[in-house]
């Protein structure tokens, strides 16, 4: 994503920067300018010289932004065509926000160190905590478990976004290193953005959230 994103800045900066006088403004003022100097006493050949370059840097920049164009385009649709192909396949996202709905919800998280504990907490949309669930695994890689959608005291929540954050210690301290994963399969494809959004019961993602993907369940 970092590249496109790259790429579409540049192609920006360039736009502007040539939009502002086209390469015909460009040549025009050129004419005019030595059709209207004074016969004694003529432009410097030197700056002559260099306005002649500053139309060939613009022809450039035309040229340049271009093609940069024509990447960012085939980028944005291979980027498309990717994110189609992971339709009913199951993926890991890394994300803060997961959507509870009818069925069970699988969550998780990765670390990036051992840990001496962990947990993930559940806030609602009013930032008040819910649950706070208690993770098994303090090793670091990817850890998943089955969550129900109850609360703290074992009841049902109901439907809706959930924000997620994970907590780690070690010695005593909390420590960073991680963050929450949600482990979910892929329903559909939005293509109306730069880079599909894949929906999912958990909710829609983008694909720079994806942490791993996998043919079948796990």
């Amino acid at each position: 994503m970092t590249a496109i994103n790259s790429v579409t800045s540049t192609s920006n900066a360039l736009t502007s920067s040539v939009s502002a006088l086209g390469k015909d403004d460009f040549l025009l003022l050129l004419v005019t300018q030595l059709q209207n100097q004074d016969p004694l006493n003529p432009n410097d050949p030197t700056e002559f010289t260099a306005q002649l370059a500053q139309f060939s840097t613009l022809e450039q920049l035309f040229a340049v932004n271009s093609q940069l164009q024509s990447l960012e385009s085939g980028q944005a649709n291979m980027l498309q065509m990717s994110a189609l192909s992971m339709i009913g396949k199951q993926v890991a996202v890394e994300t803060g926000q997961v959507t509870l709905g009818a069925a069970d919800t699988r969550l998780g998280y990765y670390l990036t160190g051992a840990v001496d504990q962990v947990e993930l907490v559940v806030r609602n949309s009013h930032d008040q905590i819910v649950a706070v669930l208690e993770g098994s695994n303090l090793k670091a890689g990817q850890h998943f478990f089955s969550w129900d959608g109850t609360d703290g005291n074992g009841k049902p929540l109901a439907a809706g976004n959930y924000q997620l954050e994970l907590q780690a210690w070690l010695g005593g301290e909390r420590v960073s290193g991680g963050a929450p994963l949600v482990r979910t399969t892929v329903s559909g494809v939005d293509l109306t953005g730069l880079d599909g959004q894949l929906t999912t019961a958990a909710g829609a993602f983008s694909m720079s959230a994806l942490a791993t993907v996998s043919a079948v369940s796990q």
